[in-house]
C-alpha cells in the first residue's frame, strides 16, 4: 500500500488555501480601493461645493399670470440652503418693482407691477452663498411674456350679438358666444359672465367657459334688471346693482349683489351702511381686495369687504368714484368742491393732481400709477361752434394729448387703461347723427362704436376694434 497519497492531499489542501488567501487579500484591496475613490469622490465634490458655491436647481413662473396682475411669483430653487438676499442684488430686466424673499432654498421674487405684453424679462440675483460658506453664485434666468386675449361686444341690431376674442391688433376676430342682446360681460379667469336682456327687457345673468362650453344661470332675485355689472379677476367676485320694476312684490331698487365664483352662483346682497338695504348709485371693486367702495342713493361713500363682513369705512360724501390710483389702495373721489384722493386704509384725504396747462372740461379719468394718469378733456369753441375732445395724458405735472377728435360727428365715449399701463383704449363713437342709438333698454349704445388701441409711449394707434365693454375697463362707458 503506497504512503504518497496523504502527502499529496495535504499538499493540495495547501495550495487551496494559500489560494483562497490570495483572493482575500484582491477583494480586500479592491474593496479598499473603492472606498477610498468612493471618500475622495465625496470629499472631492464637497470641496468643489465649498468652492463654488450654490447652484440654480429649478425656477417656477406663471408667466401668464405676470401680464395679467400684479403681485405674480417667480421662484429660483437652489441646490442647498442659502442666506437671506438682499433686494440690491437682484436686478430686473426691464426695470420693474419687486419684493423680495428667500426661505431655506427658494428666493421668491414677486413683481410688485403688471409687466408688458410680448417682452423679453432676465432676473439676475448676485452674491447667492450658502450660511456659513464663503464663495458666491449668481443665478439667472430670462423668460418672455405673451399677450393675453381682448375680449369686445359688439351689437347688431339685425341679429346676434357676439363677444369676440381677438388680440392689441385686432387680427383674427373671433366670436365666443352670441345672443340677440347681450348687456354686457365680465372676464373672470377661464369664465365670461354674460348679462343678456330678455324680450320682456329685464336681465338674464349667466356663466359660459371662456373655451366653449354648457352655460351656468346665475339665480337673479326675481325679474328685475342688473346694471353695472363688474369683476374682481383676482379674487374671483363678480358684481351687479339689482333693481325690480315698480310694484313687485318684492320692491329691490339698486341693491348691490356678489356673487363668488369659486363658491357657487347664488348672489348675495351687500349691506353696508347698516340700514337693513343699501340702495346704490355706483359702485367698484377695490383692486386687488375683496372689498368694495360704494356711493348710496344719499351719496354717502362706504368701504366695506363682501368676503368677511365687518364694520364699514364712512368716507363722507361723493359725487363720483373716479377711480384708484393704480397699485394703491387710494380711490379718486369727485367731492362738491374739488377731487382728491382718499387712503381706504386710513381714511386720510390728499388733493389730486390737476394740470394748469390743459384747455377744456375735463372728464372720465383713469389711473396710470401713482403719478400719472389719462383723462378725456373737452373744449367748446363759441365762436366757431365747434367741439374737440381729447384723451390727454397728465404725469409729473405735464401733460401731451395722446388721442383727439374735432370732426363734429365723432366723440369721446371712454378711455381705459390695460393693466400694465402699456395700451390706452379709447371708446369712439362716429356718424352719430346718422347711426343713432341700438335703443337698448338696458345700456343703450351708439352704433358702431369702435375701441382704438393705443400706445402709451408712442402715442401710435395699434388698432381699431369694432365694439365695446373691453375688460380693461372697470366700468361700463355710460356711468
Amino acid at each position: 500500500m503506497s504512503t504518497e497519497a496523504p502527502g499529496r492531499a495535504e499538499a493540495g489542501a495547501s495550495r487551496a488555501l494559500r489560494s483562497a488567501e490570495r483572493r482575500r487579500s484582491v477583494f480586500r484591496r479592491t474593496l479598499a480601493a473603492t472606498i477610498a475613490a468612493l471618500l475622495l469622490i465625496v470629499v472631492g465634490a464637497g470641496a468643489v461645493g465649498l468652492l463654488q458655491g450654490p447652484q440654480l436647481a429649478r425656477v417656477d413662473v406663471d408667466v401668464p399670470s405676470t401680464v395679467a396682475d400684479s403681485g405674480a411669483r417667480l421662484i429660483l430653487y437652489a441646490d442647498r440652503p442659502v442666506r437671506d438676499v438682499s433686494p440690491e442684488d437682484v436686478t430686473i430686466e426691464p426695470a420693474t418693482p419687486v419684493t423680495i424673499q428667500t426661505e431655506g432654498t427658494s428666493i421668491l421674487v414677486r413683481f410688485d407691477a403688471v409687466l408688458d405684453y410680448d417682452t423679453d424679462y432676465s432676473v439676475t440675483v448676485d452674491d447667492v452663498r450658502s450660511p456659513g460658506s464663503t464663495p458666491l453664485s449668481t443665478f439667472e434666468y430670462s423668460f418672455t411674456t405673451g399677450e393675453p386675449p381682448l375680449y369686445v361686444l359688439q351689437r347688431d341690431d339685425a341679429g346676434d350679438d357676439h363677444i369676440v376674442r381677438t388680440d392689441i391688433a385686432g387680427s383674427d376676430p373671433t366670436s365666443v358666444y352670441a345672443a340677440p342682446r347681450i348687456q354686457q360681460f365680465e372676464v373672470v379667469g377661464d369664465t365670461i359672465v354674460v348679462a343678456e336682456i330678455t324680450d320682456d327687457d329685464h336681465s338674464r345673468l349667466l356663466t359660459i367657459p371662456a373655451g366653449g362650453g354648457e352655460e351656468t344661470e346665475i339665480p337673479l332675485p326675481g325679474e328685475g334688471r342688473v346694471d353695472q355689472l363688474q369683476s374682481s379677476a383676482r379674487q374671483f367676485l363678480v358684481g351687479f346693482l339689482y333693481s325690480q320694476d315698480a310694484g313687485t312684490a318684492t320692491s329691490i331698487e339698486s341693491g348691490l349683489y356678489i356673487v363668488q365664483l369659486k363658491s357657487g352662483p347664488e348672489p348675495t346682497r351687500v349691506e353696508a351702511t347698516g340700514a337693513d338695504e343699501t340702495n346704490v348709485s355706483q359702485w367698484a371693486f377695490v383692486p386687488s381686495t375683496t372689498s368694495v367702495l360704494l356711493r348710496t342713493f344719499d351719496d354717502e361713500l362706504v368701504a366695506t369687504d363682501v368676503v368677511t363682513p365687518g364694520d364699514p369705512l364712512i368716507l363722507g360724501n361723493a359725487l363720483q368714484i373716479q377711480g384708484f390710483v393704480a397699485g394703491e389702495q387710494v380711490a379718486i373721489v369727485e367731492r362738491v368742491d374739488a377731487i382728491v384722493q382718499v387712503d381706504l386704509l386710513t381714511g386720510e384725504e390728499s388733493p389730486f393732481p390737476v394740470p394748469t396747462d390743459v384747455a377744456g372740461t375735463p372728464g372720465e379719468l383713469v389711473s396710470l400709477s401713482a403719478t400719472g394718469y389719462v383723462r378725456i378733456y373737452s373744449d367748446y369753441d363759441i365762436a366757431s361752434g365747434s367741439l374737440t375732445q381729447s384723451v390727454v395724458l397728465v404725469a409729473n405735472g405735464s401733460s401731451r394729448v395722446l388721442y383727439s377728435v374735432d370732426d363734429g360727428s365723432s366723440s369721446v365715449l371712454q378711455v381705459c387703461v390695460s393693466p400694465n399701463a402699456q395700451f390706452v383704449a379709447v371708446l369712439e363713437a362716429k356718424d352719430q347723427a346718422e347711426l343713432g342709438s341700438d335703443l337698448y333698454p338696458i345700456l343703450p349704445m351708439p352704433r358702431g362704436v369702435s375701441t382704438l388701441i393705443i400706445d402709451r409711449a408712442s402715442t401710435e394707434v395699434r388698432s381699431s376694434v369694432d365694439g365695446f365693454d373691453l375688460p380693461w375697463c372697470a366700468r361700463p362707458p355710460t356711468d
